[in-house]
């Protein structure tokens, strides 16, 4: 079992090498040209591409999923091990990424040039970076863990929807439907902790809106909702609270993805697996 596991990450890393490789060239290519179209001017309300980086992950995650969905069925992987293993070998590329993307705007630009920026998704959750001294402060290290944790949930979300698309993509509509009921949960989130010490009756009512539409995602295997709640939670204020729940968001989503590479599976034909050959 032990050597299995072993043997499967050292699969998804072999999957995951050219896409990752790719990845990170084209984010600095991107770096290259956002910098130079900025200038020496820096505006408070100036880009450098880090929204591309969720999207490269995401598509890091599409386009990985044919290769190591291959190399995993030479030696028999199951779904769930599938899941894990390239969820493994994604978070170094999203460690990656998101320190690229701090060093570069908040290391280069606001601490040796002065300026103040952020990035785009430091105005999600702009509370973190108030106080910003540094990657290694307690709200760098606070913003490198949501950051990573979102680019990895990109990932994941481009897995799940490769093996969906060619499974069953009616699914889709249901994931959409469910999110729709979700959209309330944003509302608890940052209300949820004074308005429970304040109406302590209506918890138990309010703590089951929160869990049906995560029961839901999880049922109908949709990592998307648990991606969505992660996001709703690092944009709470309270770090105490919040962060547990960011984990367990984010483990739910990989769980969701699990469910759904096993109960959707995709097998490929064995006269195409002759080449998928670690």
């Amino acid at each position: 079992m032990k050597n299995r596991i072993i043997n499967g990450i050292g699969i998804a890393f072999h999957s995951i090498g050219f896409y990752a490789s790719a990845a990170v060239i084209i984010r600095m290519l991107i770096a290259i040209v956002m910098v130079n179209k900025n200038g020496s001017y820096i505006r408070y309300d100036a880009t450098f591409g880090d929204e591309y980086s969720a999207f490269l992950m995401f598509l890091t995650g599409f386009f990985m999923y044919r290769k190591h969905t291959g190399l995993s069925a030479t030696v028999n992987l199951s779904p769930n091990k599938r899941v894990i293993t390239a969820a493994i070998s994604a978070i170094f590329l999203s460690v990656l990424l998101a320190l690229f993307d701090i060093a570069m705007v908040k290391e280069y630009f606001s601490v040796i040039k002065g300026k103040t920026v952020m990035l785009s998704w430091e105005k999600l959750f702009y509370f973190v970076t108030r106080s910003f001294t540094g990657i290694l402060s307690e709200n760098g290290l606070l913003f490198l863990f949501k950051l990573t944790l979102i680019y990895h949930i990109f990932f994941i979300t481009g897995y799940s929807l490769r093996n969906i698309i060619f499974t069953k993509p009616s699914l889709m509509i249901i994931w959409v439907l469910i999110w729709i009921f979700t959209v309330p949960f944003s509302g608890i989130v940052f209300v949820g902790p004074g308005f429970f010490s304040k109406n302590s009756s209506a918890a138990p009512f309010m703590m089951l809106i929160m869990l049906l539409p995560l029961l839901a995602g999880y049922i109908m295997a949709s990592p998307v909702i648990f991606g969505y709640c992660m996001v709703l939670f690092c944009m709470s204020e309270s770090t105490i609270i919040s962060t547990p729940f960011i984990m367990l968001m984010w483990l739910g989503s990989i769980a969701s993805a699990a469910r759904l590479v096993s109960s959707y599976k995709y097998e490929i034909p064995k006269e195409k697996r002759k080449g998928a050959i670690v």
